[in-house]
């Protein structure tokens, strides 16, 4: 029998190969930083996809060899996966700080939550109530695509009745979107790994799939032009066309999952509407939600999405 000793985090243990090292173990100090729980998950599925191969393996550090047993030590290198780590969990712990898009001015300063309080908007389907989860909300992080969410995510059956959430006029329509295959969709998501962010002509023309942009003008919120985004949509009412003028609750499509992964295999799963709402004005421009709390944005997105 060979004995092992590890140095460090889970004592001796006696086998033929060492074992890997519990991620629990040795993350779980390590995001007690991240107080929100569905972040907190989402992170540590971050960093588990950053750690190279074999990274939490024990490795042999020392061996002591006698007549009467063979001890060999070994250790999981937990300097190196710190230096790792330490980068993303400051990275995520204020998603505020986290560069979403070249769209966005990080120069600027956004609206204040007293302005943002002015906003006004129909729910984008009947009973449309604002998700608690951290992840389907703005800030959360979106690890498969190296960025960070804009929107609200709603789940709901597909087909769903979609609705404006104001009135304005249509600029963007997707009527004639083709969906791409998998191999190629995995492709440009490889490439967010490299960009360090999600490029937006890959968000924008291949990740939101279906999608229908709406014009408020500046009568959302004062000082600020306001565009709402409808995403993953399945169908888009053929009178929904750039330059028509819509009624607030006014149908525009129908809720899919056009964009996404599931889809790109031909499949109907995790069917969801995907709504952002973007303000614009000189000094730049951002999504609703961006920088705030989760604290902050929960009485905000319910307290807006009130009638």
């Amino acid at each position: 029998m060979t004995v092992i000793v590890s140095s460090g985090t889970t004592g001796p243990f006696s086998s033929e190969t060492p074992p890997s090292l519990s991620p629990g173990s040795l993350l779980s100090n390590m995001l007690t930083s991240i107080l929100d729980d569905s972040l907190r998950v989402a992170v540590r599925s971050i960093i588990l996809s950053a750690l190279p191969p074999k990274a939490l393996d024990y490795k042999l550090q020392d061996a002591k060899i006698s007549a009467q047993s063979s001890i060999l030590y070994y250790a999981v290198d937990t300097a190196s996966i710190r230096k790792i780590v330490k980068p993303i969990i400051n990275r995520y712990s204020n998603p505020g700080r986290i560069q979403t898009s070249l769209l966005f001015n990080n120069k600027a300063t956004f609206p204040s939550i007293e302005e943002l309080y002015l906003i006004k908007l129909m729910k984008p389907f009947g009973g449309a109530l604002v998700p608690k989860l951290s992840k389907l909300l703005p800030n959360a992080p979106r690890a498969y695509r190296n960025g960070i969410h804009r929107g609200i995510d709603f789940y709901i059956d597909w087909g769903t009745n979609i609705n404006a959430m104001a009135d304005g006029v249509v600029i963007r329509a997707e009527h004639n979107y083709s969906e791409i295959s998998p191999e190629f969709r995995q492709s440009l998501l490889n490439k967010t790994k490299k960009t360090g962010y999600t490029p937006s002509d890959i968000f924008e023309h291949i990740l939101l799939g279906q999608t229908v942009y709406i014009d408020h003008g500046f009568s959302l919120l004062p000082g600020y032009r306001a565009v709402s985004i409808y995403a993953h949509l399945s169908y888009i009412e053929d009178t929904i066309r750039p330059g028509v003028i819509v009624e607030g609750g006014q149908l525009i499509g129908m809720s899919g999952n056009s964009g996404t992964e599931p889809s790109a295999r031909g499949v109907r799963d995790n069917a969801h509407l995907h709504c952002e709402l973007l303000l614009q004005n000189k000094s730049g421009e951002f999504y609703l939600g961006q920088g705030l709390s989760y604290d902050d944005l929960i009485p905000l997105l319910n307290k807006i999405f009130s009638y």
